[in-house]
């Protein structure tokens, strides 16, 4: 058995993806700042349906109950990871030739999927860019084609992880290390954040270092784990409230980031949250607890976005919204479009450019709309043509790993 489908999820994936791809958006009027954080909501998505489907089948024996999340997780994961490894090697080493090696952001990630091959097989990319991050310093640069590969190794290493702790480990305890990781994580931040400004004068490079560390997103995955395990109907009697207080808090935060805190890069399309590389400022020193904002403003979206899935859950209006077809087909191939996004934006950007044959930001914003639109029709296409054609090939695998329950024991849970 399997924990019912909540079909506004699909919904919520949508949302984050489009957040990430609009991040990353090859169109300069377009480039939306606070885009990055929906790789929190990916991350607290995790953690609610792994919880959910962990807890409802840990009554089963460990080997099967072992097997059949790994093979599920592996058929859903690793088949569309390793195509878009192998194409984009391919693909890299045929552009390299036919522009004789002039193009420097292809010739890097052409580098990058040679030298760093063993990273990517294992899930470990994210340890092998903090380790170059602080040898290396502001010097290391992440390919255009797949930088965005880190939050893989983040999840799959979370998943190595967590399936042997809801196992094993009583319910009552998870419930209190669930709590724990929430609270805990943003001062292990703080203290590494300080620690690192003595030996590393880079807000660029300690935010990196701080992002990819699979420890420190445990507080964002504890959330979804939260809202697995505890029971919030209490909290849901006072949404109404929860949401007028959430998005005063938001507004408040986001305000005083944008007049007070220094940052060159900060734009309205940030709402005063801006990527957490950038999110430390040490100066002057006296300021530092208070501008670091990895010891406040991520836990602040953390609980935003799990209030806001709590309330798709509940089935009110903004679940309904989210349940439209149309953002649930983009939520179905969300992870497609997540895959595909960046090293497709990278080459929709040096077409436009021939085609224009001038750089696209010199051009009018009804012209750069046009060709967003192209964009995010082309990417969705593909998505859309890879999930159909290649990724429901491996799902329909999933049907002989299906999970069961049994009897609680006395004291297991």
């Amino acid at each position: 058995m399997h924990p019912p489908y909540i079909k506004s999820i699909d919904g919520l994936r949508a949302i984050a993806a489009l957040m990430v791809v609009f991040f990353h958006s090859p169109i300069p009027i377009f480039q939306f700042q606070f885009g990055w954080a929906g790789v929190n909501i990916f991350f607290i998505l995790s953690g609610f349906l792994i919880s959910r489907i962990l807890v409802a089948s840990k009554n089963s024996d460990f080997k099967t109950f072992l097997k059949n999340f790994y093979m599920r997780r592996v058929l859903r994961v690793f088949p569309l990871y390793f195509l878009y490894l192998g194409v984009a090697f391919l693909g890299l080493i045929a552009l390299n030739s036919l522009l004789k090696g002039d193009d420097e952001n292809i010739k890097q990630g052409l580098a990058d999927l040679r030298a760093n091959y063993p990273f990517f097989l294992s899930y470990t990319y994210n340890f092998e860019a903090i380790f170059h991050y602080l040898y290396q310093g502001t010097t290391f640069f992440q390919s255009t084609f797949t930088g965005h590969l880190w939050t893989l190794s983040v999840e799959e290493q979370f998943y190595c992880i967590f399936p042997l702790i809801i196992y094993f480990l009583p319910l009552e305890y998870l419930k209190r290390g669930c709590i724990i990781s929430i609270l805990l994580i943003p001062c292990l931040r703080l203290f590494s954040v300080l620690y690192l400004n003595n030996h590393i004068h880079s807000s660029f490079v300690i935010g990196n270092v701080l992002n990819y560390f699979t420890v420190f997103q445990l507080d964002t995955f504890a959330i979804g784990i939260y809202i697995a395990l505890f029971d919030t109907s209490h909290i849901l009697k006072w949404w109404p409230f929860i949401v007028l207080i959430s998005t005063l808090v938001f507004l408040s935060v986001g305000i005083y980031h944008l007049t007070s805190l220094e940052n060159n890069e900060l734009s309205i399309s940030s709402f005063g949250f801006d990527e957490p590389v950038f999110q430390f400022s040490y100066r002057p020193p006296s300021s530092q607890i208070l501008a670091n904002r990895y010891f406040y403003s991520i836990p602040i979206l953390n609980l935003l976005f799990g209030l806001g899935l709590l309330l798709l859950i509940r089935k009110n209006i903004a679940g309904k919204f989210m349940s439209n077809k149309y953002l649930r087909y983009i939520g179905k191939i969300s992870y497609g479009i997540y895959i595909y996004h960046l090293g497709f934006s990278y080459v929709f950007l040096k077409l436009s450019e021939q085609l224009l044959k001038h750089g696209i930001q010199q051009v009018s914003w009804e012209l750069q709309t046009f060709f967003m639109l192209i964009y995010l029709s082309l990417l969705i296409l593909l998505a859309g043509i890879s999930y159909k054609y290649f990724e429901i090939k491996f799902l329909s695998f999933k049907k002989n790993f299906i999970y069961n329950h049994k009897l609680v024991p006395p004291g297991k849970t």
